[in-house]
């Protein structure tokens, strides 16, 4: 495995992490309690960090990331378009008014733009790996 492509899923952990952190910075100290969509996030964020690491010894493996990547991006931008009006909000039970309807738009495009770096890192680390 080339040095360059080490780099890129080591940028897939770190941005994975971040997502983590984010999401329970987000619940434990702003006190926003995540809905169903937060919780896939979460967990797809938290699948892509360990699946980066294993990647490391696995190179296969990160096609795996590219998927969940996708799937990011899919279930963010679906949270985008709900606080835009355009489908059914995702959140509305968890947060119908005031202050959390902006963390959670928020929270929607950073993981939106997340995915969209997660399947860059891992699409450059596939493409250096070859």
């Amino acid at each position: 495995m080339r040095l360059s492509s080490r780099i890129m899923i080591l940028l897939c952990a770190l941005v994975s992490l971040s997502g983590v952190l984010i999401s329970l910075y987000t619940q434990y100290m702003v006190k926003v309690n995540p809905c169903f969509s937060c919780y896939i996030l979460r967990y797809s964020y938290l699948a892509i960090l360990l699946v980066s690491i294993a990647s490391l010894k696995a190179n296969r493996l990160i096609s795996l990331v590219m998927g969940l990547a996708v799937l990011i991006i899919a279930i963010s931008a679906w949270g985008i378009l709900g606080y835009a009006g355009y489908v059914p909000n995702p959140c509305i039970e968890v947060c119908p008014l005031g202050e959390d309807i902006v963390i959670g738009y928020a929270l929607f495009i950073l993981a939106f733009i997340g995915g969209l770096m997660e399947f860059t890192f891992s699409y450059l680390a596939a493409r250096f790996s070859s």
